[in-house]
């Protein structure tokens, strides 16, 4: 298979993915000269026609989300694979990556893309971040460069119709629906910048209160991409709120203590 072009796509609400991703440019920038990286987390970028040739390999990196696949990249219609190989990282909070990778095999199959295989990649976690705390590290980025050097290789060498198979066609496992959604804590505070309204993944702050309307709250995944980037750091969760959420993931850091590490697996 002839690669004259690698695309390392991520989305990154709170900059654990941005640091797998540009670790993973890094190593391929190693193996060939044109590297690309491209974030799709805006409703924005993703209306925006995206197509490929055969000959670019894509590198798909999203948050795993209740061992999902980010619900906001259904909305990605205008990507298109036109028969280019991929190469999906799953980034998890050293808990599970479950039915994400197959999940976002089965969607970019569906946009005309070849799956040659997967990650699981760890950083911190975005809901606690002791939990995989400063990950990914130097030994993480180590992996990740050889990881991309490895997947160059093997994508060069593949021939023919290639396609990675999970041999499970069960259902997803259902999303799980977020308790607490990001707010403003104050509103005398807020700069009314508009930031976290174009940064939302699934575009449901409202323009005018820069809130998430009641009807819209199921929506919330919950990736406190909008906390992340607010100037005036009044966006936030309250602190009731941030008890529970700390207990409940007080029970999640006991059983996934030890240090998960970086795997991947290709056709």
């Amino acid at each position: 298979m002839q690669i004259n072009k690698v695309i390392v796509a991520y989305m990154s609400p709170t900059g654990g993915v941005k640091k797998v991703a540009r670790a993973i440019a890094e190593g391929f920038e190693q193996q060939i000269d044109n590297v690309s990286t491209i974030n799709f987390i805006t409703p924005r970028f993703r209306a925006l026609q995206t197509s490929l040739t055969a000959d670019t390999l894509f590198i798909f990196c999203f948050p795993v989300y209740f061992g999902r696949m980010p619900q906001c990249i259904y909305d990605w219609k205008s990507l298109k694979g036109n028969g280019a190989p991929a190469f999906i990282v799953n980034v998890y909070g050293n808990r599970l990556c479950e039915d994400a990778p197959r999940e976002a095999s089965d969607f970019l199959t569906a946009h005309d893309f070849k799956v040659i295989g997967y990650s699981e990649s760890v950083a911190e976690h975005s809901q606690e971040r002791k939990l995989a705390h400063g990950r990914p590290d130097a030994q993480d980025i180590a992996d990740l460069k050889t990881m991309a050097a490895d997947v160059y290789h093997k994508a060069c060498a593949y021939e023919g119709d290639i396609t990675f198979d999970f041999h499970n066609d069960t259902p997803y496992k259902p999303y799980g629906l977020v308790p607490f959604v990001p707010m403003k804590l104050t509103d005398e505070d807020c700069a009314n910048c508009k930031v976290c309204i174009k940064i939302c993944p699934m575009g449901i702050i409202d323009p005018d209160t820069c809130s998430v309307l009641d009807e819209n709250k199921e929506k919330c995944m919950g990736c406190r991409a909008c906390i992340a980037v607010c100037k005036k750091k009044i966006r936030g969760i309250p602190p009731q709120a941030l008890e529970k959420i700390a207990q409940k993931m007080s029970v999640v850091m006991a059983n996934n203590s030890e240090r998960k590490p970086n795997r991947y697996f290709l056709v």
